[in-house]
């Protein structure tokens, strides 16, 4: 790719993934708009991040009920004594 290629792509990859966490002002996200519904090549990169984005946003992590045990019993034994 040819330097400026290159930039432009990371440029508006960057933008996209302001666009997609609510980032940008809303000139800014017009004017994203306005490349994505010109550019196929930006819009096809944009529906890709999109996907991934939702597919981030829908992973629910929850920790190992034996992580938790260890972290309350840490906090027992760290604790002042709170009895009076």
């Amino acid at each position: 790719l040819h330097q400026n290629n290159y930039m432009d792509y990371n440029f508006t990859q960057l933008n996209s993934l302001r666009y997609l966490y609510g980032e940008m002002t809303e000139d800014e996200e017009s004017n994203h708009v306005d490349i994505l519904l010109t550019d196929n090549v930006a819009f096809d990169d944009f529906e890709e991040l999109d996907k991934v984005y939702q597919m981030l946003n829908s992973v629910k992590l929850k920790p190992a009920k034996g992580s938790i045990e260890k972290i309350l019993e840490y906090s027992r034994m760290t604790a002042p004594d709170m009895k009076k």
